[in-house]
């Protein structure tokens, strides 16, 4: 968890859900399989002759930010202890719809904050299937406050607009 999240994950996560060190490792590991961070990783490590050092680590801050807001989620809205297996079983696949069909569905300040942080990206050195699933976590992240979430996002991969009410 510390390779990935760095040393200093537990301690906010703590402080803001009062939740022990296990709850923490399950809420974080069901967070990075059902947001598909090891694979997320794995492309951005290839790109490690590639691309600026700044460029990539901010790929992989933004990816760590996304796991962390996920993690707190299960914490704060999920029974414990949290049944790692099942909960990825669960919000995984709806979570992979999501991410494919969200650039499609984001309308008006969304999407051009979408569209900007894509063309960022790819001027950056970023492949462009990467810079926008990148731009994309964002997008989801800024989502995460619902009590709904993510378990909104089988609605959300039909229309964006179902998913603000």
């Amino acid at each position: 968890m510390v390779n990935r999240a760095g040393t200093t994950f537990r301690v906010p996560v703590r402080r803001g859900d009062g939740r022990d060190g296990p709850e923490i490792v399950r809420a974080h590991e069901a967070a990075r399989a059902i947001f598909d961070q090891e694979t997320l990783w794995q492309d951005i490590a290839a790109l490690d002759a590639s691309l600026e050092v700044d460029t990539q680590t901010k790929l992989y801050l933004e990816s760590r930010k996304l796991i962390e807001r996920g993690s707190r989620w299960f914490l704060r809205h999920r029974p414990r202890p949290l049944a790692v297996g099942s909960t990825v079983e669960f919000f995984a696949p709806s979570v992979a719809r999501l991410m494919a069909s969200l650039p499609g569905c984001a309308r008006g300040s969304e999407r051009d904050r979408l569209v900007q942080s894509n063309a960022d990206y790819v001027a950056s050195g970023v492949p462009d299937v990467l810079a926008a699933r990148i731009a994309a976590l964002d997008l989801l992240r800024r989502h995460s406050t619902s009590p709904r979430w993510p378990m909104s996002t089988r609605s959300m991969s039909s229309g964006w607009a179902r998913s603000s009410a």
